[in-house]
C-alpha cells in the first residue's frame, strides 16, 4: 500500500540549492585516482595526441587503432550522499565501429552491478561535451568502459577534462507507476492493451507489459501504446526513469519511447532485442506535454516481450546561477618569445549561492588550460592561477579567452571574456635563393618556380613567402622553420608567354620580422622566343632568260635572340641549303644559293628555313612561280641567190625561223660578195 500512497499524490520535496565540484581530473596524471581493468595490454593509457585541455586525454587503448574483442574500464570511487544528485559532465573524442561501444556508467554497490548512463558508437571525430545530469545520490562508483566486438575496429575513444558536481535542485513528483493500479493515469492505444503482470517484475508484486498476455509471449504484429499527458511549463525539464526487461526479436520487434511536442510526438529512446533489468534516465524539454512508450512487432518470431517497472517522472527546478569571468590579468597585451608567462583571470559569483566550477583559459589553440574553482562565495570574486606559458609560438598575435564552464548558468553569455596577446622577440627571416626561374627558358614552356628561405632568428615560425614573376604572383605558406633552417619552397606552375627580360621577385612575409632588409630577392629569366622566316624570293621571279640564274632569298629573324639555321632553296629537282649564322633579332639577311640553269619552262620555287626549336613554324616557307623564256632566231634556208641562178639584178630573200618561245623582232643583215643588205623583222 505504500505505493500505492506515491500514485496518488504528487510528492514535493526540496532541498537547499546549490553546487560544488566533487573532482575534476584534466587527465594529466593517470592513473591518479582511477583504478584500471579489462582486458590485458590494452588499459585505458594516457596520450596527447589528441586532447582538449593540458595536453593529455586518456584513450581506451595505448595503440594507433583498438585490438578486437576487447573490455577495458577506468574507476574510480566517488560520494555525493550529501547532495540531492550528481552531474557529469566531459568531453570525447570518438571514432568507433557501429558494435563498438564507449559507456559511461554508476554502481551503487561498489562496482558488482551497473548502470549505463550514456553510451555510443560510431564516428564523433570532434571533441564534444557531455554533460549526465542524473546520478543518483548513493551512487559509489563511476567507470568509462570500453568494448568491441570480434570485427573491425578503428582509432577509438579519447576522454578528458572529467568533473563530478554535488547538486541540489528542487524537484517535484508528477507521477510514480509501479503497475499496481496500473491503467490508472495512462490512455492506451493500438490493437492489444498493455498490461498490469506479475510474471515479471523488478519491484514486488507487478510490472507493465507490452501485451494483455501474463507470462512469456507477445503477439505478431502488434502495434499498442500507453500515454500520459502533464504540464512542464512551470519546470525547467523533465526527468523521466524506469526499470525495462526486455526480450524482442531485434530489430523487427522494439519498444519506442518518445515526448510529445507542439502536438508531435519524438522518439529519444528506442530498445530491442535482450536486457535484464536495467535502470534508464532520461531528461525531458518543458515544451513536452506527453510521455508515450509504444510496442511493435512484426509478423514473424515473438519473444518474452517488454515489461516496465517503477516508472517516475518529476518535474526539476534548478537554481539561478551566474558565474562571469571579469578580468583576463595575465599574460599582458605584448610576450617577448622563451619568456615564461603567468596566466590568471578573475572571475565572480553574482549567485546566492556557494559555487563550485570549472574554468578555462585559452591562447590561440596551443594552450588550453582548466582550473576547478571552489567555493566560490555568494557575490564574491576569486583570482585563478592556470599553468605558466612558455612562449615558444611564432610572432604574431594571439586570442586569448577565458570562460567558466558551469553546466548550467542562467547567464552564459557573460561567461567569457577575450582579448590578444603580441609575442614578439628576435625574428627574422629571409629569402637567400631564387631556384627558379633564371637563365633562359623558351617561350610557352612551364616551369615550377622554387625558392630558398632561411630563417635567421631565434625561434620556430609560421610565415607566408610570395614569389613574382611579371604578373604572375602566388604564395604559400612556411610552417615550423627551425632557427638556421633553410627551406626549399614550391610554388604554382607559371608559364612563360610575354618574351624577354621578367623580373622575378621573392619575399619572405613574417609578422614583427626584425630584419626586413633580407626578407626580398630579385632575379631575372629571360624568355627566349625562336622565330625566323622567310619574307621574299627575290631570285627567280617573273619571266627570265633561260642560262644560269644566282637563287636569292630574303630571311628574317622574328624571335629576340641571335640564333643560326640554315635555309634552303628548291626548284624543281633543284636544291640547295646555304647557311644562315648569328642572325639577329629584327634583322633581316639576303641568301644566295649555287647557280642554276635554267631551261624553258614554267617553275615553282621555294625557299624555307630550318631552324632547330622554331616556334612559329608557319612563316618558314615561301613560295613563288616563275618562267624561263628562250630568245632563238635563225635562218632555215637562201631563198635568193640559189646555185646556178642566171646573171642579173635580184633581190635577195632568206627564211627565217623563232626557234625561241617569245615573238621577235631582230634586225638581219646579208653579204654578197662585196653586196651587203639589212632588213628589219617584226613579230616573227
Amino acid at each position: 500500500m505504500v505505493k500505492k500512497c506515491f500514485f496518488f499524490f504528487s510528492f514535493l520535496f526540496s532541498l537547499t540549492f546549490g553546487q560544488r565540484v566533487i573532482f575534476g581530473d584534466d587527465m594529466s596524471n593517470l592513473p591518479g585516482s582511477w583504478t584500471l581493468g579489462g582486458t590485458p595490454g590494452n588499459y585505458w593509457t594516457q596520450k596527447s595526441n589528441r586532447w582538449f585541455s593540458h595536453s593529455h586525454s586518456v584513450k581506451c587503448t595505448p595503440y594507433d587503432n583498438y585490438n578486437n574483442s576487447v573490455d577495458v574500464w577506468m574507476m574510480r570511487s566517488v560520494n555525493i550522499s550529501g547532495y540531492n544528485l550528481g552531474v557529469l559532465t566531459f568531453w570525447v573524442w570518438q571514432k568507433t565501429e557501429g558494435n563498438d561501444f564507449c559507456q559511461c556508467q554508476y554502481s551503487t554497490d561498489g562496482g558488482t552491478n551497473w548502470v549505463t548512463l550514456w553510451q555510443r558508437a560510431g564516428d564523433y571525430s570532434s571533441w564534444q561535451a557531455i554533460t549526465l545530469t542524473n546520478l543518483p545520490n548513493n551512487a559509489n562508483r563511476i567507470r568509462f568502459r570500453f568494448y568491441s566486438d570480434g570485427s573491425g575496429n578503428d582509432e577509438g575513444v579519447y576522454i578528458d577534462d572529467v568533473i563530478l558536481y554535488g547538486v541540489n535542485r528542487t524537484t517535484t513528483r508528477i507521477f510514480l507507476e509501479n503497475g499496481n493500479y496500473f491503467p490508472e493515469g495512462w490512455t492506451l492505444g493500438g490493437n492489444y492493451n498493455w498490461t498490469k503482470v506479475t510474471y515479471r517484475y523488478k519491484s514486488s508484486p507487478n510490472s507493465v507489459k507490452c501485451s494483455p498476455i501474463n507470462g512469456y509471449g507477445y503477439y505478431n504484429n502488434q502495434d499498442n501504446w500507453i500515454d500520459r499527458y502533464f504540464s512542464l511549463t512551470n519546470y525547467d525539464y523533465g526527468l523521466l526513469q524506469f526499470w525495462i526487461y526486455y526480450d524482442t526479436q531485434n530489430p523487427q520487434d522494439s519498444l519506442l519511447i518518445q515526448y510529445r511536442s507542439g502536438g508531435n510526438w519524438f522518439t529519444f529512446a528506442t530498445f530491442s532485442g535482450y536486457a535484464n533489468w536495467t535502470n534508464y534516465s532520461y531528461n525531458i524539454p518543458n515544451t513536452a506535454d506527453g510521455l508515450r512508450f509504444r510496442f511493435i512487432s512484426d509478423g514473424t518470431t515473438t519473444y518474452d516481450g517488454v515489461y516496465l517497472d517503477d516508472i517516475t517522472f518529476d518535474g526539476v527546478s534548478t537554481p539561478w546561477i551566474d558565474l562571469t569571468t571579469l578580468s583576463i590579468d595575465s599574460p599582458p597585451g605584448l610576450v617577448e618569445f622563451n619568456d615564461t608567462v603567468s596566466v590568471s583571470a578573475t572571475v565572480a559569483n553574482f549567485s546566492p549561492y556557494v559555487i563550485g566550477t570549472p574554468v578555462y583559459y585559452r591562447i590561440g589553440n596551443f594552450y588550453n588550460a582548466l582550473r576547478i574553482v571552489d567555493p566560490v562565495q555568494p557575490y564574491t570574486t576569486v583570482s585563478v592561477n592556470f599553468p605558466d606559458w612558455i612562449v615558444t609560438q611564432p610572432p604574431g598575435t594571439y586570442l586569448k579567452r577565458c570562460s567558466t564552464a558551469y553546466y548550467r548558468d542562467s547567464i552564459p553569455n557573460n561567461n567569457s571574456l577575450t582579448g590578444t596577446v603580441t609575442v614578439v622577440g628576435n625574428f627574422d627571416v629571409g629569402t637567400i635563393q631564387i631556384i627558379s626561374p633564371t637563365g633562359t627558358i623558351d617561350s610557352g614552356q612551364t616551369v615550377n618556380p622554387s625558392a630558398k628561405v632561411k630563417n635567421f632568428g631565434e625561434g620556430t615560425v609560421d610565415f607566408n613567402v610570395k614569389l613574382t614573376i611579371g604578373s604572375y604572383s602566388n604564395t604559400q605558406p612556411v610552417s615550423q622553420l627551425a632557427p638556421n633552417e633553410e627551406r626549399v619552397i614550391n610554388f604554382d606552375p607559371w608559364t612563360a608567354q610575354s618574351r624577354g627580360n621578367i623580373t622575378v621577385k621573392c619575399s619572405t612575409q613574417l609578422t614583427n620580422d626584425i630584419n626586413p632588409g633580407n626578407d626580398k630577392m630579385e632575379g631575372s629569366v629571360f624568355v627566349r622566343v625562336l622565330d625566323v622566316g622567310t619574307i621574299a624570293i627575290i631570285s627567280p621571279t617573273g619571266t627570265i632568260d633561260s642560262g644560269i640564274i644566282i637563287p636569292k632569298a630574303k630571311v628574317k629573324n622574328f624571335g629576340n635572340t641571335n640564333v643560326d639555321f640554315n635555309a634552303k632553296f628548291t626548284i624543281g629537282s633543284y636544291s640547295d641549303v646555304q647557311p644562315v649564322t648569328q642572325l639577329a633579332p629584327n634583322e633581316e639577311r639576303i641568301v644566295n644559293f649555287s647557280p642554276w640553269v635554267g631551261s624553258r619552262g614554267n617553275y615553282t620555287a621555294q625557299c624555307s628555313t630550318e631552324l632547330s626549336g622554331d616556334m612559329n613554324s608557319g612563316n618558314d616557307k615561301a613560295s613563288g612561280g616563275f618562267s624561263v623564256r628562250v630568245r632563238d632566231c635563225g635562218i632555215v634556208s637562201f631563198v635568193i641567190p640559189y646555185d646556178n641562178m642566171p646573171v642579173g639584178e635580184y633581190n635577195p630573200r632568206v627564211r627565217f625561223t623563232n626557234f625561241g618561245t617569245e615573238i621577235a623582232n631582230f634586225t638581219a643583215r646579208i653579204r654578197i660578195g662585196d653586196y651587203v643588205g639589212n632588213a628589219t623583222i617584226n613579230n616573227l
